[in-house]
């Protein structure tokens, strides 16, 4: 992880060494290590970025000492550099960055440098007035640049940069070969070979993106000699076109791209055709001309595939070989999508490339209003979803209808999780795991972090995806078929939301296999789901567990007790001090106080089981996380 530290927030100390205590300095924490590192780097807000082990950052010269970083005879420029965590050494590649963002790929900087703030003419047109795209390989330290003005924000790729190039500001040259000298033009550089190319389009604004070789862009129709290159009649649009660097060809889509929101998976991307500026063409069949339609292109087969639902208002994302969307209920005629008894709402589908199909999921992000956005990373699918426009549902259990309650769906297994908390934002995303902001006082007054006081404006919460199916589900009659659920929390098999301090319901069934009376072991430990182990006695592998089992030595339940009935457990449960608890199942025990704290508990045991697949006759049960918030 890399910061910026206030000097003057941490003791008014000189972490960079240039005799004032007023900047901001660049750490870099390696948690593995537990350690900490000081760059003596100064930085600005916005002014780095990383990709692995590589920390590159914009150090101003003025809050670094004064020093001439980049040799031009002056201190007033942002000169670009480049952190080596794996080293410790920061390289000084002696260009004064602009102020865009910066883009990492690997171990690959990219970032414009500006002419007259190095006073040289990067792109020899003989005046030092222009923005020049470069391209840093910390593996090989090399620093390539294109040699043309590149004032748009460049994107990049594992195969590709790409930039917009600036005609007038190029040597007045025309690049798209349209008889005019005032369009920015798509280029390519190749980062396997170096190779620059003119794809030789005049592209909309900043509307292009890329993905390993392929590059979707709208081309201005205007801009490009005037050209109808969608067909309609006229020559005001945006028009889709890809470009294979693999191949080095262009693919003009002949449909419009206005919205230009692109949005990229493994093998396609999507955007949305605006129905009037493609002939008032009807494409989701609702009976009118005024939507944006999904559409799909296979970047494999060159193939489209036109979903039929309206996306004007809403935006796109992709991961994997998943695209989610929302669809206007009021802009797809009209339809009730997630049958509350209106057409008002926002609703999110999925689409499954492999298979090609959309699945509304019949959950309404937002009622009425414009604008909704949700998260997506691998399988995973993040959003709020809102109780009013959801037919007034109570969705998180606060007594009120007025929140936007975090839901999260697993396109890979097609189940919907609700969260049940009101989350002030979309949630962020990284691999398995969600965070997001949840109000107390939207949460029913509730103290989420225990301090004494039920208004705190946001609490932070972490959710943390589990993998293993069958392991949770347990093992219980299996010599039947499915699994058996025995193990329930207030009635949930799988999940139960409780409040500090209210009462809480086990129960645990036999197999309906037998015997009517069983001996079992059943145990909790704090925290949910963490890794997946095998409950392995003798020679008989009983199931999955989603948490350790007592059974190992060392490995002692907390805070609950190991509670058993007729099954001698040994020692190590004997350590965790056995509760009281009924000698066989089944039996119900209901604890009229709760657990008083916060907190996530899992529950899971074993089970005499006539059902079992196993010669021992005993079985791993289902796995119950309970939630007290």
């Amino acid at each position: 992880m890399a910061v910026l530290v206030s000097e003057a927030a941490q003791g008014h100390s000189d972490l960079n060494g240039d005799g004032d205590t007023d900047d901001f300095v660049l750490f870099v924490c390696d948690a593995s290590a537990h350690r900490v590192t000081n760059t003596g780097l100064a930085g600005g807000l916005s002014s780095f970025a990383m990709s692995g082990p590589l920390v590159a950052i914009r150090v101003p010269e003025r809050f670094q000492g004064g020093t001439d970083l980049n040799g031009d005879g002056d201190v007033d420029d942002l000169v670009m550099h480049v952190y080596d965590t794996r080293t410790g050494v920061a390289r000084n590649l002696g260009l004064a960055a602009t102020g865009f963002d910066i883009v990492m790929v690997g171990e690959r900087v990219v970032f414009p440098a500006d002419e007259s703030s190095q006073g040289v003419d990067f792109n020899g047109d003989g005046d030092t007035l222009d923005a020049d795209t470069f391209v840093y390989d910390a593996a090989t330290g090399t620093l390539t640049h294109f040699g043309f003005d590149t004032e748009l924000f460049p994107r990049a790729t594992a195969d590709l940069v790409v930039v917009a190039v600036n005609e007038s500001r190029s040597g007045n040259a025309d690049l798209n070969g349209d008889g005019d000298m005032l369009d920015d033009v798509l280029f390519a550089l190749r980062l396997a070979t170096g190779e620059v190319i003119n794809v030789g389009y005049a592209v909309y604004e900043s509307s292009f993106r890329a993905n390993g070789p392929i590059v979707a862009f709208a081309v201005s129709e205007s801009g490009q000699g005037g050209v109808d290159l969608n067909g309609d009649g006229d020559v005001g649009d945006v028009v889709l076109h890809v470009f294979d660097a693999t191949t080095g060809t262009v693919t003009n889509a002949a449909l419009d791209c206005g919205g230009a929101d692109f949005a990229f998976g493994d093998h396609s991307f999507a955007w949305t055709v605006c129905e009037r500026w493609q002939g008032n063409a009807d494409l989701n069949g609702d009976g009118d001309v005024s939507d944006n339609v999904v559409h799909v292109f296979d970047t494999v087969m060159g193939t489209i595939t036109n979903l039929g639902v309206a996306n004007s208002q809403f935006g796109l994302a992709a991961s994997g070989d998943w695209l989610a969307f929302a669809v206007n209920e009021g802009e797809q005629g009209g339809a009730d999508l997630n049958s509350d008894g209106d057409a008002i709402d926002g609703v999110i589908f999925i689409y499954d490339h492999l298979t090609g199909l959309a699945t509304n999921l019949g959950i309404a992000l937002r009622s009425r209003e414009l604008l909704a956005s949700f998260g997506i990373s691998g399988s995973l699918v993040a959003f709020r979803v809102s109780e009013t426009g959801q037919g007034n549902h109570d969705l998180n259990g606060d007594g009120d209808t007025g929140d936007r309650v975090a839901h999260v769906y697993d396109a890979a297994s097609g189940t919907l999780t609700n969260l049940r908390v009101a989350g002030l934002h979309e949630p962020l995303m990284g691999a398995g795991v969600l965070a997001f902001e949840v109000s107390e006082v939207r949460q029913g007054m509730h103290d989420l972090n225990r301090n004494g006081r039920a208004d705190d404006p946001s609490v932070l919460f972490v959710a943390t995806q589990t993998h293993d199916a069958p392991c949770s589900a347990g093992t219980v009659n299996s010599s039947a078929g499915p699994p058996t659920a025995v193990l329930r929390v207030n009635g949930m098999q799988d999940s139960a939301v409780s409040s500090p301090g209210s009462p809480i319901q086990v129960s645990f069934s036999t197999s309906p296999a037998g015997p009517a009376s069983a001996r079992y072991a059943l145990w909790a430990w704090r925290g949910g789901y963490r890794l997946n182990i095998g409950l392995i006695i003798g020679s008989d592998h009983l199931g999955c567990m989603v948490n350790p089992s007592p059974l190992q030595p060392g490995l002692f339940p907390q805070p609950a007790w190991c509670m058993s009935g007729g099954l001698p457990l040994g020692r190590t449960c004997g350590d965790a001090r056995r509760l009281a608890s009924p000698q066989r199942a089944p039996w119900v025990i209901t604890v009229a106080h709760g657990i008083p704290v916060s907190g996530v508990f899992s529950l899971q045991g074993i089970v005499q089981d006539n059902g079992s697949t196993t010669a021992l006759n005993f079985s791993v049960t289902n796995a119950v996380q309970l939630i007290i918030q």
